[in-house]
């Protein structure tokens, strides 16, 4: 068993040699089985093709020498270190050594004086490099003198380099660096101002342009890998200047997130019950990813001019202020916040409108577009920017961009939510009527819409409504609902007529026809539940149940709220039909008014 481990730690290592004991069944870490190694025993004479390099003990400070049997392709020896003493050393104990494979290290150079074929051949091009490089001038010179007239003209076409992010990003450093060599500017301050390293800068200054675009060409051509799908973004991103491969790491995400986000509402709004879908979320979204793309550039160009570690806190600690400084409130009939209207719509988080039927007009979406573009155009100004100059042109595109949208902009409140009236248009089935957004609530809203008329002639005779209509008025928060004689207004938020249904239905419509709730009672409201008593007690003497029955299930809160009810409702029973016909008719004139129908009920004054 210890051979068979020994001989799997020599060919596998450590870890893997660890994984594949786990698979068999073996207990054996990768500390025992490295444990079993034995050097291998350094043979008298030396190879006949003898490999020697460098490698490192702890990199840049401890280095040693591998002694390599290059026909083998086996390790022959370990030095302590790379000098040429050691190695001298090493060889005149283990002669024999024909042919010798050695790096270009000094140490290496003194103790033997044969290279391989490629070590040559790079001191050679190194050495013809060196020395062209040292007699420029008088080469220039030469060539300048020289006769060329003799020589054949031949004209041949401009070879067509294509125009690829990192070629242009070569192009433009190069640019950079020799026009600011042109204003005397030293290498050093070169290399900080554009925030390259001096030894790129020292290239930039003595090589001519094609060979960074030659090596721009060449890096990558013949790479392929997991990131070639996502390379038409990244692509867009370099031309836009993104070009740290951080800022690419976060925008990926970002897009993706907010674009998931946006599929599932999709996914949700084609599988929910929704049955009305209008083209009014198109331009919010698109306005939403432009403002998301616009922060996401103008931050990365703000950090760009303002490189610090407190740049990013400090410009969403600003964001974070200004939009809850621009924020506006729909809690009014119309939308209100400190700022004017013009100047709170320049930030795309607007709150959310009550009312179903309201949406943002298009003068909305047209100035949020030009401003958030122009806060686009100025992010990637600011991250192309290189003088302060420039930076300050940059500003121009935001600026422009504001001036537009404040023209644009409505100036009123009431004019930034309009009502959709695609949304709003009447569907009527007979005398009961809903907005097309309900459309889907008119096949049972209608026949117990009908009974319930029927029943409201019945009790009030020529007083009763005529109508059943939805509810489209624009109010305020708590504002009092706008009230009408002839008609039975319908709300859908209210949540007890969300969802009802069958006989439950009809009852609602009845109560809401004999005593209507002037207080709203939706979700975010609860002062039409005052008038549930009424209510109560109206349906239940039109439908001509002989007990009294509550519109709402009574809880801990409210039990003494209907047992008083029950009360009253027992006291109208034991009144003679005419007197309770006459008191029914008190409440549905109190409740057109206003008032609490409640005493009218039970014969009390009316407040």
């Amino acid at each position: 068993m210890k051979q068979w481990l020994k001989d799997v730690a020599v060919e596998l290592g450590g870890r893997a040699g660890e994984r594949m004991c786990r698979k068999l069944s073996i207990p054996a870490g990768r500390t025992r089985l490295l444990g079993l190694l034995e050097a291998p025993e350094v043979p008298d004479r030396a190879p006949r093709v003898l490999g020697v390099d460098e490698f490192a003990f702890r990199r840049g400070r401890t280095y040693g020498t591998v002694l390599v049997n290059v026909e083998m392709g086996r390790v022959v020896d370990i030095l302590p270190d790379r000098t040429s003493e050691t190695f001298a050393t090493w060889l005149r104990e283990h002669p024999s050594a024909e042919i010798i494979c050695r790096g270009r290290a000094t140490a290496y150079t003194r103790g033997i004086k044969e290279a391989d074929r490629w070590h040559l051949l790079q001191n050679l091009s190194a050495a013809v490099e060196k020395t062209c490089h040292q007699h420029r001038p008088c080469l220039r010179k030469h060539a300048e003198q020289e006769e060329t007239s003799a020589l054949p003209v031949i004209d041949l076409p401009m070879p067509h380099l294509p125009r690829t992010p990192i070629v242009e990003r070569a192009r433009d450093r190069y640019t950079d660096v020799h026009r600011l060599l042109d204003r005397k500017w030293a290498i050093s301050a070169i290399a900080r101002h554009l925030r390259l390293d001096r030894k790129t800068v020292r290239e930039f200054k003595t090589t001519p342009l094609d060979e960074p675009i030659a090596s721009a060409m060449d890096f990558g051509a013949s790479r392929r890998g997991l990131i070639d799908p996502f390379k038409p973004y990244l692509n867009s991103r370099f031309t836009a200047s993104c070009t740290s491969a951080q800022q690419l790491f976060r925008c990926l995400p970002l897009a993706v997130a907010f674009g998931l986000l946006v599929l599932w509402g999709a996914v949700q709004v084609a599988l929910g019950s929704a049955t009305y879908l209008p083209f009014g979320w198109l331009p919010i979204s698109l306005v939403a990813a432009l403002a998301l793309a616009a922060a996401a550039v103008f931050g990365m160009g703000v950090a760009r001019v303002l490189p610090s570690v407190l740049t990013p806190p400090l410009l969403t600690i600003a964001v974070l202020l200004s939009v809850m400084l621009l924020r506006q409130t729909t809690d009014s009939a119309l939308p209100a916040g400190i700022a004017p209207n013009r100047l709170a719509l320049l930030s795309p988080v607007t709150d959310m409108p009550r009312q179903l039927l309201l949406t943002l007009s298009g003068a909305v979406h047209l100035g949020q577009s030009l401003w958030l573009l122009g806060l686009l155009a100025t992010g990637l100004a600011l991250l192309t920017a290189a003088t302060r100059r420039a930076r300050l042109l940059a500003l121009a595109p935001v600026l422009a961009g504001a001036a537009l949208a404040l023209l644009v902009l409505p100036a009123s409140a009431r004019d930034s939510f309009v009502l959709d009236r695609a949304a709003a248009a009447p569907v009527c089935s007979g005398q009961v009527c809903v907005t097309e957004v309900h459309r889907s609530r008119l096949a049972e809203l209608a026949p117990r819409g009908a009974e319930a008329l029927r029943l409201l002639h019945e009790a009030l005779g020529d007083q009763a409504p005529t109508r059943i209509q939805e509810e489209t008025d624009l109010r305020a928060i708590s504002e009092d609902r706008r009230l009408s004689p002839g008609l039975v207004l319908v709300d859908f938020n209210d949540p007890l007529l969300a969802h009802a249904s069958g006989p439950d239905l009809t009852r609602l419509l009845v109560a809401q026809g004999l005593t209507p709730n002037c207080g709203p009672r939706t979700i975010w409201e609860g002062a039409g539940l005052l008038d549930l008593p009424a209510q109560s007690i109206a349906a239940s003497w039109a439908l001509g149940d002989h007990r009294f029955h509550p519109l709402e299930a009574a809880d801990a809160y409210s039990r003494d709220t209907w047992t008083k009810a029950e009360t009253a409702w027992t006291r109208l029973t034991a009144l003679p039909p005419a007197e309770q016909r006459s008191r029914i008719a008190r409440a549905h004139t109190a409740a057109l008014d206003c008032r609490n129908s409640l005493p009218a009920l039970t014969g009390e004054a009316s407040a």
